[in-house]
């Protein structure tokens, strides 16, 4: 069941073979599954509707999940979804009221997911009552979605041309930096990540900026020194950073520490 439930997701996000995923899955639906398995299946089925931009669809499919296994993390998931769904679909009010309910969710994952994109709304949302800039940010998220990433890069210098100075900015930077590391352009990612740096040192965003610029100086830039700077930055400026542990034994362990016991 799980190996075809991977295969269709690799068709449909991969090969870019959805209609030949979804009817793998209907096949699949119509077998004996339980409830449980039924809805991941649905689950997916959604996600590749999703992926297809048939949101109506898919938000059909999230609902029923959410009715038939209703106290399962599975109707959690599901109800993240339909929030995420609304957000591409620049509904963006509804979305943050399906989010509030989920930061509570016992899922910590889910729960962190639905704080990460409410924020994103509720921050870009307050002086540009018309969602301008966020129509265009959720555009290209959509785009990161559908593994479209070369569309999904153009977008995101389109709007950062749009609307230089606006506080979407530095989430669009970090957006496209994720994606030129995907894509092997590791000078583009580290422009963006030290532009966050420079522009938005004090912004919620900034530990993220270091820490990942910190790894592609370490890993891919060849410069060890610059990477021990940026995790030192991290230990004392961001101590309550998700990352200051690793960022930590990062640093130590650049720093020449030998001692085991302080990793």
């Amino acid at each position: 069941f799980r190996l075809q439930l991977d295969y269709a997701r690799f068709l449909a996000f991969k090969m870019e073979q959805a209609q030949k995923a979804t009817d793998l899955l209907i096949v699949l639906e119509q077998t004996n599954l339980s409830k449980f398995q039924k809805a991941d299946v649905k689950m997916l089925l959604a996600d590749i509707l999703v992926l297809q931009e048939q949101f109506n669809r898919a938000l059909i499919f999230y609902s029923q999940i959410q009715n038939d296994v209703p106290n399962d993390l599975r109707s959690q998931e599901s109800q993240f979804k339909v929030a995420r769904t609304s957000y591409y679909q620049g509904d963006f009010p509804w979305s943050l009221t399906q989010l509030k309910v989920l930061r509570s969710a016992t899922s910590k994952l889910i729960a962190n997911d639905a704080m990460e994109l409410s924020l994103t709304i509720a921050d870009h949302s307050i002086e540009d009552t018309t969602f301008v800039a966020l129509k265009a940010f959720a555009k290209a998220e959509l785009k990161q979605y559908q593994n479209k990433r070369s569309e999904a890069i153009t977008l995101y210098s389109q709007l950062l041309l749009d609307h230089k100075g606006e506080p979407i900015e530095d989430e669009a930077l970090l957006k496209q930096a994720y994606l030129y590391e995907v894509e092997g352009k590791m000078e583009q990612a580290r422009d963006n990540y030290q532009l966050i740096i420079d522009n938005y040192g004090d912004g919620i965003l900034s530990d993220d900026a270091h820490y990942r610029l910190g790894l592609l100086y370490q890993e891919q830039l060849a410069d060890p020194l610059k990477a021990k700077e940026l995790f030192e930055k991290i230990i004392f400026s961001h101590a309550d950073s998700i990352y200051f542990v690793d960022a930590r034994r990062r640093y130590r362990r650049l720093r020449g520490d030998q001692n085991d016991k302080a990793f």
